[in-house]
């Protein structure tokens, strides 16, 4: 009996108390709303006190030819040229790393192939890892030797289009996705 009582008047007190816990939570978001202004509300009259509707700071930077949306000086030719080079660069990257990849296959099925004319035993065992080994060695240098080129070509990318006149905004808005991030 004394134990239903103590639970009983446990559970009480745990529905009590989780009811009291709403009504003080919205007493605080209201405080909220009447003490200060939300980032939104900020916005907003950022927008109803310029009359253009842009920030006056990037008003500033824009008659200033600064802004961060791309710079009025950058030579089309140039880029365009860098771009040229870049996209050449990348595609011979990835044509050397496919024939990397590709003699590596047909030297490992070369290598499996003359492993089963041995002898059943640890002979064919030891010839069936090396096989296994020296393509995945293969595939491995494959992979840095892409990685060093790419990072070359978009390394040469990135100081051929700052000589253009881009800024550090232009160049990254024409950089293509890290092609090295999909080996990984």
């Amino acid at each position: 009996m004394k134990k239903v009582l103590i639970s009983g008047s446990i559970l009480t007190i745990l529905t009590l108390a989780l009811l009291a816990t709403p009504a003080k939570a919205e007493e605080g978001r209201e405080g909220r709303d009447d003490n200060r202004p939300r980032p939104m509300q900020n916005v907003m009259q950022m927008r109803r006190d310029n009359a253009s509707g842009t920030p006056a700071r990037m008003e500033d930077k824009m008659r200033k030819g600064t802004s961060s949306m791309g710079t009025a000086n950058v030579d089309v030719t140039c880029m365009k040229n860098a771009i040229d080079k870049r996209e050449a660069g990348l595609a011979s990257n990835w044509t050397a790393f496919n024939t990397s990849l590709t003699s590596a296959i047909n030297a490992r099925g070369t290598a499996l192939k003359a492993a089963f004319d041995k002898p059943a035993g640890t002979e064919r065992k030891t010839a069936l890892q090396t096989a296994r080994k020296d393509f995945t060695n293969t595939v491995k240098t494959a992979r840095k030797t892409f990685a060093t080129a790419d990072k070359a070509t978009r390394t040469t990318f990135r100081t051929e289009a700052k000589a253009c006149g881009a800024n550090s905004s232009d160049v990254a808005a024409a950089e293509s996705p890290e092609d090295g991030a999909m080996l990984k």
